[in-house]
């Protein structure tokens, strides 16, 4: 039909990665959990000092929100059971952060000045965190979010505390803006 198709909106710079990460339990079917990682190219707007609050304002709502680009997704059937909803989050939270910075390195060599990059330029680019897009990280999972942030300690799942911290890690570093 005429009209129909896909519609790309112009993006202002500056831009950022956004990271969507969300799971779904596990059935009685089977005792593996979905997830779905979705990682979109948007404007990014000043959202002032977010808090590790959890709350956010109807402004900074509208600010995070918008017009975006899909540059990667990943759905299906988790590659681990995990033994709680929590747990199936920071899962699909860190498959989520792997495919992001994956996708920030690779704009990375696109906006580079030079036509080629080697090899040692771009360890320097992943171990600086000097990628020119930033990855904010979005959740459902108020545990998870806790969890990362520090507001609720360490969980006792050994595994678990390993994703949890490596999410931390990215936080501190830098490879995970928000």
């Amino acid at each position: 039909a005429e009209g129909c198709g896909l519609y790309f909106r112009k993006l202002v710079p500056p831009l950022r990665l956004v990271t969507v990460a969300d799971t779904c339990g596990s059935s009685k079917k089977t005792a593996y959990a979905q997830e779905a990682v979705f990682i979109v190219l948007m404007e990014d707007r000043d959202l002032g000092l977010v808090q590790d609050s959890g709350e956010l304002t109807e402004w900074q709502c509208r600010l995070m929100s918008g017009a975006g680009h899909l540059l990667a997704s990943s759905a299906g059937k988790a590659r681990r059971i995990g033994g709680s909803t929590s747990y199936n989050e920071t899962l699909g939270g860190c498959r989520g952060n792997e495919l992001a910075q994956l996708v920030a390195m690779r704009l990375a060599e696109i906006f580079s000045y030079r036509a080629r990059l080697s090899v040692k330029e771009l360890i320097e680019i992943q171990t600086n965190v000097s990628w020119p897009i930033p990855i904010d990280h979005y959740t459902d999972c108020g545990d998870f979010f806790e969890l990362v942030t520090g507001s609720k300690g360490c969980p006792q799942d050994k595994t678990q505390r390993l994703h949890i911290l490596s999410v931390r890690e990215d936080r501190i570093t830098r490879r995970i803006r928000f």
